[in-house]
């Protein structure tokens, strides 16, 4: 089945930036261009959607982020590439996080942003967790950061290269602790982040493909028996699935409770990008080149069409967005389940 793209009026405005109005697509498409000049093309990194639908946010390999509403809203410039976008859900905020470690905050009524911390430079508070050792590196991370935000935009995670996953809450720029697990010989390599949305637990991925749930309140860490080297995740809505890829593309379904995966597909290549739909019966998988709506019930492939992550989906599960294969240009689909 085809998919249509949802319409965007009018233009992207005039910005220091020099960005270019809407255009379209082969096929009359329309599509969202973002380019500076011929020799500095931004590269979009991390997409949001409001839950009322009403603004897209887009970050960029450069650290811009840009916001429309119909048109260009708003923007401004973040130290280092943009990780995460999340907005508050009255829609009143979006927040970002940069792999220089800066969180900001930005007002959409008043058109101001608020550094509210930078993770790397913020004074670091040892919080003892169970099986972390004594010893704990603090020194500023490099190379390789990814970040999270949790689904109700209150809490983000930032893990770095130093081996230390930290978390903090929005509202209050409180640091609330950190995960440290050193004595796993390829901890240093996090590939994945993702809080629980149902629960204030935060999974953590790292290359060797072992999986940790870590409770922010308590503190508590442990790792899930599985045998499944996973490289990328995502939490079901209701908190008590959670869907695993493995580097070489294969899909499982855990049970949060038993400990149990169960083989959906395999999608043939590694997975970049995972998101439930509402449903929660249905994931927007994100390969290299594919975009694919995957049925879990049928445990198949059920649309899939030319796209690259980043992704996002509306609340109301109708409307993604993702990039294209050049993550120059975001593409707006409504989502067929059909």
């Amino acid at each position: 089945m085809r998919f249509g793209l949802l319409i965007l009026l009018g233009f992207l405005g005039s910005l220091a930036c020099g960005l270019v109005p809407l255009a379209l697509a082969g096929g009359g498409r329309p599509v969202l261009p973002a380019s500076t000049s011929a020799d500095a093309p931004l590269a979009f990194t991390a997409l949001a959607l409001s839950a009322d639908g009403q603004y897209l946010a887009a970050g960029t390999y450069e650290g811009n982020v840009l916001i429309w509403s119909q048109e260009l809203v708003a923007s401004y410039d973040s130290r280092g590439t943009v990780l995460g976008l999340a907005f508050s859900p009255d829609g009143k905020y979006l927040y970002s996080v940069s792999a220089s470690g800066e969180v900001y905050c930005f007002d959409l009524v008043t058109k101001q942003k608020l550094l509210l911390f930078e993770a790397f430079s913020y004074p670091r508070i040892v919080t003892p967790v169970e099986s972390v050792p004594e010893r704990v590196r603090l020194q500023i991370p490099a190379g390789q950061v990814i970040a999270a935000f949790s689904a109700q935009a209150d809490l983000v995670a930032i893990g770095a290269q130093d081996g230390v996953v930290r978390v903090w809450d929005l509202a209050t720029a409180q640091f609330l602790g950190q995960l440290a697990l050193e004595g796993l010989v390829h901890w240093k390599n996090l590939t994945c982040l993702a809080f629980n949305p149902r629960e204030r637990h935060l999974l953590a991925l790292c290359f060797e493909g072992n999986v940790w749930l870590w409770d922010v309140k308590t503190h508590r860490a442990r790792k899930l028996l599985l045998d499944l080297p996973a490289a990328a995740a995502a939490f079901a809505p209701d908190g008590r699935r959670l869907l695993l890829a493995t580097r070489g593309g294969d899909l499982g379904l855990v049970d949060l409770e038993k400990e149990e995966a169960s083989f959906v597909l395999s999608m043939g290549e590694a997975v970049v990008g995972i998101q439930f739909v509402s449903d929660g019966e249905h994931v927007v998988i994100a390969t290299p080149e594919t975009i694919a709506v995957v049925s879990l019930a049928a445990r198949r492939v059920a649309h899939a069409w030319t796209g690259s992550a980043p992704l996002a989906l509306s609340a109301d599960g109708k409307s993604l967005a993702h990039a294209s294969l050049d993550r120059r240009s975001i593409l707006l689909k409504p989502v067929s389940l059909d």
